[in-house]
């Protein structure tokens, strides 16, 4: 095995078999001595030390000391130096105090010298990379060694009596006393040791003085490190994502500019770069975070985070320096969790990396570190406050700060950040390629079709999707396994096993081709759609309106050009906007549905546009307020927009139609359209007999299959399924013709659909399949 000249022998080898540290012991002499030298022989200090120098050391082992022992009536040893609470001055003598120096002269010059150990090489290694003084490096050197010398533990920490002791204790074992405040201030609960998580407190560990993080003697005891090594066992392996900067080209321009931001900061080495990256839980902040370093060819280091956790949670392989497989050890789940930990994390993270051109910071969830404005329940901490106020000043490094809602930041946080962008929950398209990188990491395998659905149905978290198909491959029961996962992670984690459901999706059984449009202006109405999402996905906007009867698929063709943009959808109902009540106006309403869309670059969808008016057959029916407040709203919108409304009939304002750059309309479906919107629903070959039924809607199919989902279908046939849906059409029309739907419809009664007679029927379902075995 190769190995660097003076990092690392046999003989350190052996002293780590054994446990034994001559560095730290000789050293430990050595700072004992420098104690003494600056102790007067006459204060309480010096009996202190004395006392618990002679209750620690054996009596064989401190020859000389005291110079007169004293003995019992039997002859054993008597405490020359007896504990008291109080200690008495001018209480040792010259001949002890000479003869205790002497001791511990010999004993350092007995212990030949050695070169300091691994670990203490190492930690200043990360001293130096982290451009610490020289009063600094010599405090924490002092710190190891007292850690690490069982005499000098007990003896250093035997001093501290009082508050705030730790720094004049350190300043006349290091031989300093002049700089006692500089020590004090390193080692104390606010001082930059315990910020940079370089040490921990002592009281957590019934001991008087500060200890080494755990997690740097960890894994700072491995030789021959170079800074590269040291930052990636301090920080993890930069942050890899299977998504591309272009899976994110739905958030338009905004995203290009911060991308400019992070590239030049970083090839400019600027400090105080913060960008914000906002949104709610699950929406791919920390994917887009990979994405964006990704891009510029910069490292992402994840901060408060484990990173080399594997999938399957195997236990983790460690290799040498040469990379020899050694063994095995335990995958860590997450080591630090504290807020004071993720800030120090974050600290080390800056220092090591700074003057690193090719290296980007992601902090998620900022809350940890973040005073709530508006959260009364959480008292004020100023010192937190001003900590992080000057880290978003001065960082070196570009830092990515994801956070779920900053309004409930303290305003001076708010107003540090280099850039903030909002990102919702992930568009279709890029939740169907998070399920198809984690169906392809566990080797499971779904239909594109279930795959689809799953992005369409779930709004869920990447890791909610990994352990659903996890949870899939272990049972082997695939689809069903996935559901009842992503379920129950719901009901745990936001209330309710069906708020992870997108009630904003398409419905798994939609087919663009069952969409029937009508001839409007001589345009043909999949061609108009066509050119309308290429416009979208080039970034130009358009205003649509899409006309049809309740349930010819009006809100579902929204909903897939948001899908094909590659939006979001933010869906209204002008019904429900137009609504006053006692905190806001239809009005404004109206005005927050077109910001919220643009604030959160969604695709917005109005429907119900006809209940800007409740007679809208009529041209002064028209609510005047809120036709200006809509007007202006769209007229001012910079992104793509649709409207619908379930009027075909309906005579707009000229106003209002002029704001639409294309005109679609939905019709019933044809006869192809049925037949296949059958096979779709419910599994089998269209019936002869749903050439009967005329004017059938999408929303027949849907409702009569939720109402077969319900049903015992053992004995149901095709035919049966047309008459049910036959049945209803006729509900669903009357309904409309009895004001239950918006508006005076043109309504023509029912078709009645003629059942086949008893003998043919008969004959007919002798080789027909019952609609259960065909429900999926």
């Amino acid at each position: 095995m190769s190995q660097k000249q003076g990092e690392f022998s046999l003989s350190e080898l052996d002293r780590l078999i054994e446990g034994s540290d001559d560095y730290s012991e000789r050293e430990g002499y050595r700072y004992l001595l420098n104690f003494m030298e600056h102790t007067n022989r006459s204060s309480a200090i010096a009996y202190r030390f004395c006392s618990a120098f002679e209750s620690l050391v054996p009596l064989d082992e401190r020859e000389g000391f005291p110079t007169k022992p004293k003995k019992d009536k039997k002859g054993d040893e008597e405490k020359s130096f007896p504990f008291k609470k109080n200690p008495p001055r001018n209480a040792v003598s010259q001949d002890d105090w000479g003869g205790l120096k002497k001791l511990l002269r010999e004993n350092y010059e007995k212990i030949p010298e050695t070169s300091p150990p691994l670990l203490l090489r190492n930690l200043m290694k990360l001293a130096e990379y982290l451009n610490f003084s020289d009063i600094e490096k010599e405090t924490l050197k002092a710190l190891f060694v007292i850690e690490n010398d069982a005499l000098l533990t007990e003896l250093a920490g035997g001093m501290v009596r009082a508050r705030d002791a730790e720094g004049p204790v350190l300043a006349k074992l290091i031989g300093k006393p002049e700089n006692y405040k500089a020590y004090s201030r390193l080692v104390a609960n606010s001082g930059k040791f315990h910020k940079y998580g370089i040490i921990v407190t002592a009281l957590e560990f019934g001991k008087s003085f500060p200890m080494i993080e755990t997690i740097l003697t960890e894994r700072l005891s491995t030789p021959n490190l170079d800074k590269a090594e040291i930052v990636n066992l301090l920080l993890g392996t930069p942050a890899e994502t299977d998504l591309d900067y272009s899976d994110f080209d739905y958030m338009g321009d905004e995203l290009d500019y911060v991308r400019e931001i992070l590239k030049n900061a970083s090839d400019k080495g600027l400090s105080g770069i913060n960008i914000l990256i906002d949104g709610p839980q699950g929406g791919g902040k920390t994917e887009l975070s990979k994405a964006l370093a990704k891009s510029i060819d910069k490292a992402l280091y994840l901060i408060g985070e484990e990173n080399d956790i594997n999938d399957e949670g195997n236990p983790v392989p460690v290799l040498d320096e040469d990379g020899d497989l050694t063994g095995y050890r335990e995958p860590k789940i997450k080591e630090e969790t504290t807020n004071k930990a993720r800030l120090a994390d974050l600290l080390r993270a800056h220092g090591l990396l700074e003057g690193n051109n090719e290296a980007i910071v992601l902090f998620d969830e900022i809350e940890d570190l973040l005073i709530k404005g508006t959260d009364t329940s959480k008292s004020a901490d100023t010192d937190s406050k001003i900590m992080i106020n000057r880290l978003l000043e001065n960082n070196k490094t570009p830092t990515i700060w994801c956070g779920n809602d900053p309004n409930k930041f303290h305003p001076s946080v708010r107003q540090r950040f280099t850039h903030s962008i909002y990102v919702g929950h992930p568009p279709v398209a890029v939740r169907k390629k998070i399920w198809e990188k984690q169906l392809s990491l566990s080797e499971l395998q779904l239909s594109d079709n279930d795959v689809t659905s799953l992005a369409r149905t779930y709004d869920a978290a990447p890791r909610q999707i990994a352990l659903a198909i996890k949870a899939a491959k272990i049972t082997g029961r695939g689809l069903e396994a996935i559901q009842m996962s992503l379920e129950a992670s719901s009901r745990i984690t936001l209330g309710s096993r069906d708020k992870i459901i997108d009630d904003q999706g398409l419905s798994k059984y939609f087919d663009p081709e069952l969409m029937h449009f009508g001839t409007v202006a001589n345009q043909n109405g999949e061609e108009t759609v066509k050119r309308l999402i290429e416009r979208g996905k080039n970034r130009e906007a358009f205003a649509l309106i899409a006309k049809g009867e309740q349930g010819t698929g009006l809100r579902s063709l929204g909903r897939y050009m948001a899908e094909e943009l590659v939006l979001t959808p933010c869906e209204f109902s002008m019904r429900v906007l137009r609504q006053s009540s006692q905190f806001s106006s239809g009005t404004g309403n109206i005005y927050s549905a077109f910001a919220h869309a643009a604030n959160h670059r969604a695709f917005l969808i109005i429907n119900d546009l006809e209940h800007l008016s409740n007679n809208p057959q009529s041209e002064s029916g028209w609510d005047k307020s809120l036709v200006e407040a809509f007007v202006d709203a769209a007229s001012t919108h910079k992104l793509p927009f649709a409207v619908s409304t379930t009027n075909p009939s309906i005579q707009l304002p000229t106003r209002v139609t002029a704001l639409f750059s294309d005109e679609l309309k939905l019709e019933p479906l044809s006869e192809d359209q049925k037949r296949k919107a059958f096979d779709i629903y419910f599994g089998q070959e269209a019936p002869k007999e749903i050439e009967q039924v005329n004017g059938l809607v999408l929303a027949d199919f849907a409702d009569t299959r939720r109402h077969l989902d319900k049903l015992d279908t053992t004995n149901l046939y095709a035919d049966d399924v047309v008459g049910l849906l036959a049945s209803q059409m006729g509900i669903r029309k009357s309904e409309i013709k009895s004001g239950i739907g918006f508006g005076q419809h043109e309504e023509t009664p029912p078709q009645q659909f003629i059942v086949a007679n008893d003998e043919d029927r008969a004959a007919a379902r002798a080789s027909a399949t019952p609609i259960a075995q065909t429900l999926k």
